[in-house]
């Protein structure tokens, strides 16, 4: 019996690869930097800015923990696109804060976690909490007492592709 093909980002998901449940006419494996859907409308909702994610591929690649490295040669599958993309959290709103610290805290969420304060709570605590996850007040407290001002965060960069 021939193995399931997998895409790159099976190694990043507790989920395995397969096909879309929205989108059920996409069937391949796609290479990644194809992955061009408005991300504009589902930034918004999640109360996150866009500046930085340069298009779906980018957020894909940051809901994952890919921060830094090569990625001109990966591949997703459906199911990975619908979870990482523009539906990742679209069945369970978000209800408390995200932030490693906060533990079983039920503070409200302001608006979503940006970019670079998902690169740096990975950075400080190894933990990864994807962009647009909830973010309360005392979130930025807790980035400064333990020294990750605004102006220290890392900034993801990726190779831009021609």
């Amino acid at each position: 019996m021939a193995a399931s093909p997998v895409c790159s980002f099976s190694k990043y998901s507790k989920e395995s690869c397969g096909l879309s449940t929205r989108y059920r006419h996409e069937t391949e494996y796609v290479p990644l930097f194809t992955c061009r859907k408005d991300i504009f409308f589902h930034l918004r909702a999640l109360k996150v800015s866009p500046s930085g994610i340069q298009a779906e591929w980018h957020l894909i690649l940051l809901r994952a923990g890919i921060f830094h490295q090569n990625t001109e040669s990966m591949t997703i599958c459906p199911r990975h696109r619908e979870l990482l993309g523009t539906h990742w959290n679209a069945s369970r709103p978000v209800r408390k804060c995200s932030h490693p610290l906060h533990g079983k805290s039920r503070s409200k969420p302001e608006r979503g976690i940006s970019m670079n304060f998902s690169a740096a709570i990975k950075l400080h605590w190894g933990v990864l909490v994807p962009v647009g996850s909830g973010n309360s007040k005392t979130f930025i407290f807790h980035l400064s007492n333990c020294g990750l001002a605004r102006s220290k965060l890392p900034i993801p960069q990726f190779r831009k592709r021609l």
